[in-house]
């Protein structure tokens, strides 16, 4: 399962409003799934799950997910403090929904957060407050759309490097997909 949070950019200084002018979103996604079982899991892990099955009931009881994270009670900033982000796929792209606007810079995150059974199964279950519920592609297996090609786009994965120097984090590109 993954969560796709949306940022809108909501301000462009003014001798950046070209620079900005097709791209006024991002999406940061994390992956979750279930452990195969709680004995393979670590203790950092462990606390991790916990919080994350809370977050995630939080965000079940949200009659509208579309809305201001932070007003809705939802601690993104402590969700995002559980993820390794170490490692990441970034790409300029499109919504997952339609219309399926262009103009999103997507950071897919090469980390998954263990959820319990139950709350993998509370999730997948509800219907989301849209008029199309949960299943929007009857082919696609739940997802939202089919596959697409990747035409022109490239796909690049970054990797922090931490060199001698306490100071020194930054990201090369590992692979062009």
């Amino acid at each position: 399962m993954e969560l796709h949070i949306v940022h809108k950019l909501m301000y462009v200084q003014k001798n950046q409003e070209k620079l900005f002018e097709d791209w006024r979103y991002a999406v940061t996604t994390v992956f979750f799934d279930v452990p195969p079982s709680l004995s393979s899991l670590n203790e950092q892990e462990l606390e991790n799950m916990e919080y994350v099955d809370k977050f995630m009931l939080k965000v079940a009881e949200q009659q509208d997910v579309t809305g201001d994270a932070q007003e809705d009670g939802i601690d993104l900033q402590g969700l995002m403090s559980k993820v390794s982000r170490q490692k990441r796929w970034v790409y300029r792209g499109s919504f997952t929904t339609p219309p399926c606007i262009e103009g999103v810079l997507w950071n897919i995150y090469d980390d998954v957060l263990f959820i319990k059974p139950i709350t993998l199964k509370l999730l997948t279950d509800r219907k989301l407050n849209h008029e199309r519920g949960d299943n929007r592609c009857s082919s696609c297996g739940g997802n939202n759309r089919k596959l697409e090609p990747i035409n022109d786009r490239t796909v690049y994965y970054l990797k922090e490097e931490k060199g001698s120097d306490a100071e020194l984090n930054r990201c090369r590109y590992e692979d062009r997909i």
